[in-house]
């Protein structure tokens, strides 16, 4: 390795001076990163992608990472033995290895360290690392042989001494046999159940110094040595056959990819080797370097190259050649292209005349060549081979290599735009102020413009359709001319833009129209319009065209778009709608994103020639990478209120820190900046939001549980299989955590309740006060004048002689009697001083005095435990008083008892009463009556129960809670 670098001027120089210049030079998409993109360093030993997708880079100067979007660097200050990096090598365990030139150290949870029990290496530049079946790792080195570290730490050399081929082991590989093979200095050896055996050039290696080693399905060894490749298949070694131009060419590196293309990188470029076919990529064809030290195919099936000098490259395939004025055109602002009948293409420029170009060489007509000017619009070839070029300043005509002057009818046209031959031998021209005329086979010229047929003088596309129809590209609208009759396609029947300015009249479906803000499709005389949500479907549509398969590629000024109009319609969701559309630019490999209108051709081979302001491209359609592959995402950081945190756990923070910031990271190299995300956050969205940033801001979360997430898609529309997500807590403030919660709901349901209780006690009172009013106002109002009614009856009846107003007197005189006897119990129910339980049993004892002790009945009461103070509800009272008072009259009526037994109990909120006689006089007792109605009926009113029998005496029992 020193002595590469020693002689890296000297081969410089010399691939410089073996460099081939051919007049058909022509730059290939190669996507290079070098120190401008982020690399610490442009020279580059090695290259792997790890299983997250990430490109790693060990350079001449530090430890590199790529995502596509933004390089990672380590030194020796971050943890690195030393800044020259040289080998890269991902274990079983997603670690990253690293040989340097002082020993090895290994990447792991975002930071780098030392290898314990390695120590002894740090002597040597390691240059080499495999990690065996088995889980051993080997080491080799440049100069000092290859290591061998056990799983037991045990650490053990192995030299020439041993058999190796070398000391200096630039590669290790293990065959799917087992089999360990080295690439020294010395030849190939293979290590084979503890035996080393070595091939040479003499045993059929193109040289002894091997550089590097792949190993492909069938178990064959591809050999890069210093002098070309060689090829290893059932122990028998032959060089590979890559022409005498590469014969004994140094190459230092060589990989296998998925469509089983051999990738070396050499001295003077890269080859590229198919079943036998050599292709050769140099710096002529957009290589950054010529030197190529590594090689490495990622998951997408891309190649990358690291060079000496120019960085990495990246190889989007060969669907692509662009050519500029850096490989001959005389300007890159091209804006019409055609071919001959020889297969020789023609190029119009603005300001550079007519270009003609074929494999060989290259010719030029500008205006001291007869050009009218130098501006060029429109070129076609017509039935004769003679190719007619429309200019700013009118036509001109090229036959047999010369500018010939135009027929006179042709003389006073300007500002050509637009040149159409019709299978009739009509000859059309349009212009960008003038309308269109058309030469007729007769020798006659019809003029359309603004004032007769045309919507618009601005013509700057004409083609025909299968019908013999002529469609014209106004600024006006799209405008189709058949048997004499014009109709003319605007907004108002459905084109996004009135501004047409391409056409494609050949597709199956129709009649593709272009204009300012995307395209249309015209079919059976209704226009159908196609919308994206991401991908630029409204941009200027300078060009329409399709491939084989009925796919539409657009040239905008966002790029190419490719569209797939079947795909689109049987799409059922916006989703697989977007899978319609893709978007290729310059991150592709396109020289530039906006192209010219016009500038449009397809050759005998089916390759489309586009211009634009960069230049001509060829591509092929069929060739155009789409990745399958699934793209992969990373959470890049989180920033929680300002403060970056680690998101490798669930996170929980303050309420006042809940301002949160995800940067993410979705990994396609086909296309890093077409990658679209989407995101959402649990707690937060109801459905995906779709962004092509990488950043996304959440301020002033509530308190909760919260989940992120983000998935990607890549340029072709494919998801990435597993979101990256990351789970948090925003915790609640100790006002609203749920101890302070209830403590504080206590308190304010304990201040309901005294201002309910402060309320309800002061209600009662005002309630009560009017009990004791209105009882008192019955008393001494109602009950005095009544008795007075009472007392005026006895004074009239004994001063009347007359007995039958005697008798009516009297019967007036009981009746207030009686009133005033209701009256009164109406009075104590009322008045709030009699709610006490004595106040009640006050009264019953006065009402069964009155009834019974006159009659000799004996009354037992039986009030043991009662609370006399407590204080009873209105309507207990009151119903177990008359239920009572009914059973006392009930006794005194009817029964011939001798004792009557008075029980009352009052239990927390349980009544009891009960009333029973000893009385033996059955036959008169009635079993039924309105006393005993009366008293079921009070005691419903209190949701009470009643027992009364009338065997063996009379018995009332009432049962009931309040």
């Amino acid at each position: 390795m020193r002595m590469i670098s020693i002689l890296c001027p000297f081969l410089i120089f010399l691939a410089c001076s073996l460099q081939s210049v051919t007049a058909d030079a022509q730059t290939l998409p190669f996507r290079t990163y070098t120190i401008e993109h982020g690399l610490s360093e442009s020279v580059v030993h090695d290259l792997i992608q790890d299983r997250d997708g990430y490109v790693w880079i060990a350079t001449g100067y530090g430890l590199n990472r790529f995502d596509g979007h933004q390089v990672d660097r380590w030194y020796s200050r971050d943890g690195l033995n030393d800044d020259q990096i040289y080998a890269l090598f991902e274990d079983v365990q997603g670690r990253i290895w690293i040989g340097t030139e002082s020993g090895v150290n290994i990447y792991e949870d975002g930071a780098v360290r030392s290898v314990t029990g390695l120590e002894d290496m740090e002597r040597y530049s390691v240059i080499s690392i495999l990690q065996d079946r088995e889980g051993e790792w080997w080491f080799g080195t440049d100069g000092a042989g290859v290591w061998l570290f056990e799983s037991g730490g045990q650490l053990t050399q192995f030299s020439t001494v041993h058999g190796l081929g070398g000391n200096r082991v630039r590669e290790i590989r293990q065959d799917g046999e087992g089999v360990l093979w080295f690439a020294t200095d010395g030849g190939l050896t293979g290590l084979d159940t503890g035996n080393f055996n070595t091939w040479t050039r003499s045993d059929g290696l193109s040289g002894d110094q091997l550089y590097d080693l792949d190993i492909d399905e069938r178990n064959s060894i591809w050999i890069a040595t210093g002098s070309g490749i060689s090829l290893m298949e059932d122990g028998e070694i032959q060089p590979v056959a890559v022409g005498p131009i590469y014969e004994e060419l140094p190459t230092y590196s060589i990989r296998l990819d998925g469509l089983n293309r051999v990738w070396a990188g050499t001295e003077q470029g890269v080859l590229q080797i198919t079943e036998g076919r050599v292709e050769s990529y140099t710096t002529a064809d957009g290589l950054p370097g010529q030197i190529v030290y590594s090689v490495m195919v990622d998951r997408e099936g891309h190649p990358w190259f690291g060079t000496f000098g120019g960085g990495v490259a990246l190889w989007m395939g060969d669907w692509l050649q662009n050519w500029s004025v850096d490989e001959g055109l005389t300007s890159n602002l091209v804006t019409s292209i055609t071919g001959d009948s020889q297969g020789r293409i023609w190029i119009g420029s603005y300001g550079g005349g007519v270009l003609s170009k074929d494999a060989e060489s290259m010719e030029s007509w500008d205006r001291g060549d007869g050009l009218d000017d130098n501006k060029i619009h429109a070129l076609w070839f017509d039935r004769q081979e003679r190719l007619w070029a429309g200019t700013d300043a009118g036509l001109n005509r090229i036959e047999g290599g010369v500018v010939r002057s135009v027929e006179s009818q042709f003389a006073d046209l300007d500002s050509v735009r637009a040149l159409y031959e019709q299978d009739s031998g009509d000859f059309w021209v349009g212009t960008y102020r003038n309308g269109v005329y058309r030469y007729r086979t007769d020798g006659q010229r019809d003029h359309f413009h603004d004032e007769n047929l045309l919507p618009h003088n601005s013509v700057v596309a004409i083609t025909g359709d299968s019908d013999g129809a002529v469609w014209f590209a106004t600024y006006g609208g799209a405008v189709r001319y058949r048997d004499g009759e014009f109709m003319t396609i605007t907004v108002e029947d459905g084109l996004p833009s009135n501004g047409v300015i391409s056409l494609s009249a050949d597709h199956p479906d129709g009649v593709w129209i272009g204009t300012y803000s995307g395209p249309a499709l015209y079919r059976d005389g209704e226009v159908q319009t196609f919308s994206s949500e991401h991908i630029y479907a409204s941009a200027v549509t300078h060009m329409l065209f399709h491939d084989s398969t009925g796919v539409i590629w657009m040239g905008t000024n966002q790029g190419l778009i490719r569209f797939d109009p079947d795909l689109y319609r049987t799409a059922t969701n916006s989703r697989e709608r977007e899978r319609a559309w893709r978007q290729i630019t310059r991150e592709q490999g396109l020289p530039s994103n906006e192209f010219n209108t016009g500038a449009l051709y397809r050759d005998r081979e089916g390759a489309f020639w586009i211009g634009s302001v960069e230049g001509v491209s060829r591509f092929h359609p069929d060739r155009v990478p789409l990745s399958e592959s699934r793209p992969l995402v990373h959470l890049q950081s989180v920033t929680v209120a300002g403060e970056e945190v680690d998101w490798s756990r669930r996170g929980s923070f303050s309420h006042d820190r809940n301002l949160i910031q995800f940067s993410f990271s979705g990994i396609s190299f086909d296309a890093p900046s077409g990658i679209l995300y989407e995101y959402r956050m649990a707690g937060v969205d109801s459905d995906w939001t779709v962004t092509y940033d990488r950043t996304v801001r959440y301020p002033s979360l509530s308190p909760g549980e919260y989940r992120f997430e983000v998935r990607a898609y890549n340029s072709s529309g494919v998801v990435s299989l597993n979101p990256a997500s990351w789970s948090f807590e925003i915790e609640r403030p100790l006002w609203m955590q749920w101890w302070v919660l209830m403590i504080a709901g206590v308190a304010v349901m304990g201040i309901i309740l005294i201002i309910y209780n402060y309320y309800r006690i002061r209600r009662m009172v005002d309630i009560e006060r009017m009990r004791v009013q209105i009882a008192s106002d019955l008393h001494d109002d109602v009950g005095a004048s009544l008795t007075e009614l009472a007392l005026q009856t006895d004074f009239l009846r004994a001063g009347n002689p007359e007995p039958e107003v005697g008798e009516t007197l009297g019967q007036i005189g009981d009746h207030s009697r009686r009133i005033v006897s209701a009256l009164d119990d109406i009075v104590w129910y009322i008045d709030a001083r009699n709610d006490r339980a004595g106040d009640l049993t006050d009264r019953m004892q006065d009402h069964a005095n009155s009834l019974l002790t006159v009659r000799g009945t004996d009354i037992h009461y039986n009030f043991s435990g009662l609370d006399m103070d407590r204080r009873l509800p209105v309507q207990i009272k009151e119903n177990l008083y008359l239920i009572y008072k009914e059973a006392v009259n009930n006794i005194a009526k009817h029964s011939d008892a001798t004792a009557v037994h008075v029980t009352l109990k009052v239990d927390g909120r349980n009544f009891y009463l009960e009333v029973a006689d000893n009385g033996k006089k059955q036959q008169e007792r009635r079993r039924s009556g309105q006393g005993l109605r009366n008293m079921n009926m009070r005691a419903n009113r209190m949701g009470a129960n009643t027992d009364i029998e009338v065997e063996n005496g009379f018995r009332v029992v009432v049962r009931g809670r309040f």
